[in-house]
């Protein structure tokens, strides 16, 4: 009987006295939303468009959208942001997708139609491309210049990329 007194102890008296361990942050308390929303504001100043989700854009009736990935606050959650973001499945089957920085990271432009002429402006330029097409061809340039063409279910680091084709 004492030593189930003093686990019960141990148990309500450190929660009674505010003693407990902090609760791990959840991920709405980890995402700056502020800055994502300005973001999403000065994009629909300067390209259009419209907002679809608190961190996404869309054009074209949602044949293209960008998604602002958000900063975090805390080293942990950027580690595993950085996880999952590193692959070029993230963009969805049937799309092709158009990334800020290499390696598939940071804000992205999904494509859910095959055009000759996609700018991807609103990235200022694309740092890699995915296309998980699975019988399409998707052409990089940078200006006028061929830099990357990527089969279907592939992708490429493609710095400088300013316009995409889909063939």
């Amino acid at each position: 009987m004492l030593r189930r007194r003093s686990v019960l102890f141990a148990l309500l008296i450190p929660a009674a006295l505010g003693l407990v361990a902090p609760q791990a942050a959840t991920a709405a308390e980890i995402v700056q939303t502020s800055s994502v929303q300005e973001q999403v504001d000065e994009v629909i100043d300067d390209f259009g468009g419209e907002q679809t989700a608190w961190n996404e854009v869309s054009w074209d009736d949602g044949d293209v959208t960008l998604t602002i990935v958000p900063e975090t606050s805390t080293a942990s959650a950027r580690i595993v942001s950085a996880a999952a973001a590193a692959t070029k499945n993230n963009c969805a089957t049937g799309k092709h997708c158009a990334f800020a920085s290499a390696g598939y990271r940071g804000n992205v432009m999904t494509f859910s139609t095959c055009a000759t002429n996609q700018s991807v402006a609103v990235l200022g330029s694309a740092g890699s491309v995915a296309n998980n097409r699975s019988n399409k061809t998707v052409k990089a340039y940078k200006g006028t210049t061929l830099i990357a063409t990527i089969g279907a279910n592939s992708g490429k680091d493609t710095a400088g990329t300013t316009k995409l084709s889909c063939f």
